[in-house]
């Protein structure tokens, strides 16, 4: 079948400025949305509505890490709280990489816009982010 199996994201890593965090898991990757624009010809003779593409739009990057409290992890929550703007980067698994070496993966630059804790006494303690 090739490359029309479904595959694995174990192992995808999500570095900022090329450095890993430790474990992470619930990975949501952004989701992309253009706004449609309308627009109007008055001089039309059949004066008709149409509509273009407008502005592009990335929904954040959610992703969960098993808080260990390492100075990578603690940095995470200084940037948050300062709004410092990094290079993120989304890899893929090495299943991911396609016959000529190319793999799928993206990075864009962004800020933590949230940090969610969980440490209810009942398991590990966890942070979910939202860049």
């Amino acid at each position: 079948m090739g490359n029309d199996e479904p595959k694995s994201t174990i192992g995808m890593m999500i570095l900022t400025d090329g450095q890993v965090f430790g474990e992470i898991f619930d990975i949501t990757e952004p989701k992309f949305s253009k706004e449609e624009k309308e627009y109007k010809n008055q001089y039309s003779a059949t004066k008709t509505i149409g509509r273009v593409p407008g502005w592009g739009k990335w929904d954040g990057l959610g992703f969960k890490i098993n808080y260990t409290g390492n100075a990578a992890q603690r940095a995470l929550l200084t940037d948050a709280k300062a709004g410092t703007k990094r290079l993120w980067q989304v890899i893929m698994p090495p299943e991911f990489v396609a016959a000529d070496g190319t793999y799928d993966g993206f990075q864009f630059s962004g800020f933590i816009s949230a940090v969610e804790p969980t440490a209810d006494g009942d398991g590990i303690a966890e942070r979910s982010i939202t860049v």
